[in-house]
């Protein structure tokens, strides 16, 4: 199939990857606190996940470009 990359389903899924990278080590840190202030430790260590970050950060910045693709190809579709 000769088909294109820049449709609104890839878009938004690709949206939805970048946040749920970004809101897992989020989460992750919340638990971990929640847990070990419930358990009585008096002090929390607490680490969030750089890595999954720095993805959800390419994954929406990678959504920004596949959306100018997108419009791009729209502006394009009458002039060839």
């Amino acid at each position: 199939r000769g088909g294109t990359p820049f449709v609104p389903d890839n878009i938004r899924m690709l949206r939805e990857i970048g946040w749920f990278s970004i809101a897992q080590p989020a989460v992750g840190l919340v638990v971990s606190v929640l847990v070990q202030l419930t358990c009585g430790i008096g002090r929390v260590d607490a680490s969030v996940d750089i890595d999954s970050l720095i993805i959800g950060l390419l994954a929406l910045c990678l959504t920004r470009v596949f959306a100018r693709g997108m419009q791009l190809e729209r502006d394009t579709e009458g002039l060839l």
